[in-house]
């Protein structure tokens, strides 16, 4: 790996951002998990799941489109604060309070594209925040009674709107070499994999708890536990790609994580991250493999409700809270440790660098396809007091 770069004295600590940037910016990325993450945990692991427990479908159904519903005029505010802290990040000096006005917004949104630029920054957020605003709408509409038959199709749709959002966003608007190309696009694989991530586990958890007492639930929780950590591995294997390339991106060396403001937030991150693992691997190879054993050996509907509806929730929670702490997070990483540490130039992108990225991924998914094979051979072993 071959690091292009001079060093001058290291620039002086960064101010905290400002409470008008960090809260928005929170409100923004939980509600766009929710957007990406909750909508499409229920498309991918509840929905399909509702076939077990016919009885038990309604009325999941039914909270399921309360709480997605809620979500739409949520996302909506959380767009406008978002985009007026983007604005008055793009102003000299302009007040968050100046910024939240439409006539701003109109003005940074009309601003011409500078020299250089194939397409205006204003243009693409507003591409980008135009389906966000899309996928809001249609979360609203499960607010609707007569929605709640076809909550899978609405949340699918919104679920999708908020995807090709976030890879509008990926666009360059100029030329900018392939290392800066490159990074818009894994940026965005990470905000992408961390909101299906986040919102997926959220919205399962508070279902979960809304839904703990629905008679014959025990068997469409266990499908929906299980068909979730497809969909989180695949989740986790973004983020944990995208995370390897932004972090030689901004991290010039492993003393940037204790020596810069960027890389000691970005080391309680990835601490938080880690606990999620840690979290996500106990379902994994623990409490999925005993729900497997209960549903096939021990039909009865109260020791299946007590291990989907109480023990696993807890740790989705857990998994949960942990997400939010990240997004506090977010916020607080701005610019990077290189800079900070006084480094100017960019990383300088070689062979070396892809093929390390590329036995990363490679490495992960044949982490991931042995940790569900472990995970089903655990669920399919018989207890000993069960052989006797």
């Amino acid at each position: 790996m071959v690091v292009v770069s001079t060093f001058a004295a290291a620039a002086p600590a960064p101010a905290a951002p400002p409470t008008w940037r960090v809260l928005p910016e929170f409100l923004y990325f939980a509600a766009l998990s929710g957007a990406t993450g909750g909508a499409g945990a229920y498309v991918l692991a509840v929905g399909p799941a509702l076939r077990h427990g016919p009885a038990a479908a309604p009325t999941i159904a039914r909270k399921a489109a309360t709480g997605l519903g809620v979500l739409g005029p949520v996302l909506v505010v959380a767009l406008w604060l978002q985009l007026a802290v983007t604005v008055a990040g793009a102003g000299k000096g302009m007040p968050f309070g100046s910024a939240l006005s439409p006539g701003a917004i109109a003005t940074y949104i009309g601003k011409p594209a500078d020299d250089g630029e194939w397409l205006a920054s204003g243009v693409l957020t507003a591409v980008q925040f135009a389906f966000y605003l899309a996928a809001a709408l249609v979360l609203a509409a499960l607010l609707v009674p007569a929605a709640c038959t076809r909550v899978r199709r609405l949340a699918g749709s919104a679920a999708v709107l908020a995807v090709v959002g976030t890879a509008a966003a990926a666009v360059p608007t100029s030329p900018s070499g392939v290392a800066k190309e490159l990074g818009g696009v894994f940026t965005q694989l990470h905000v992408l994999g961390g909101t299906t991530w986040l919102g997926g586990l959220v919205m399962l958890a508070g279902l979960a708890l809304a839904a703990r007492h629905t008679p014959g639930a025990g068997d469409v929780w266990a499908a929906v536990w299980a068909s979730f950590s497809t969909l989180a591995m695949a989740a986790v294997g973004l983020v944990l790609v995208s995370g390897l390339w932004l972090l030689w991106m901004h991290v010039g060396s492993p003393a940037q994580l204790l020596t810069t403001t960027y890389g000691r937030f970005l080391l309680i991150k990835l601490v938080l991250v880690l606990a999620m693992l840690i979290a996500g691997a106990l379902n994994q190879l623990s409490l999925l493999p005993r729900i497997a054993r209960v549903r096939r050996l021990e039909p009865d509907d109260t020791s299946l409700l007590r291990l989907t509806l109480r023990h696993f929730p807890r740790v989705v929670a857990l998994e949960a809270l942990l997400g939010l702490a990240v997004l506090v997070i977010v916020p607080l990483l701005s610019g990077s440790a290189r800079k900070q540490a006084g480094e100017t130039g960019s990383p300088e992108l070689d062979v070396s660098v892809l093929l390390i990225g590329v036995l990363f991924a490679a490495m992960l998914v044949m982490s991931f396809v042995a940790a569900a094979r472990l995970g089903d051979r655990l669920g399919r072993r018989v207890p000993v007091e069960s052989a006797i």
